[in-house]
């Protein structure tokens, strides 16, 4: 008897386990909203860090796009630049027109 408790604690956690790794793989819904939005924005892949630079440079070469507008039109955006830098940022940030 002292043999049997043990060796039943040692196959427990085991059993519950196998049960629940099926219930996790037949639901395709509850993976799916899981993955985080940056995930689907990029069309299923996942941003790596090389990505991620080079989005950062075109960022700041936006920012200084935007200084030289800034000087150009005294202070603030025409709305011929504003469109642009929108639609550069959108560009950036993988949003779809």
């Amino acid at each position: 008897m002292k043999i049997v408790v043990p060796m039943l604690l040692l196959f427990a956690p085991t059993a519950a386990i196998g049960q629940t790794a099926g219930v996790l793989d037949q639901s395709s819904s509850a993976t799916a909203s899981s993955y985080p939005a940056s995930y689907w924005a990029l069309g299923g892949l996942a941003e790596t860090p090389t990505m991620k630079r080079q989005k950062l440079a075109r960022a700041i070469a936006l920012r200084q796009e935007v200084d030289g507008f800034l000087a150009q039109d005294g202070g603030t955006l025409s709305a011929e630049h504003q469109r642009y830098v929108q639609r550069k940022a959108r560009d950036i940030l993988g949003y779809r027109r």
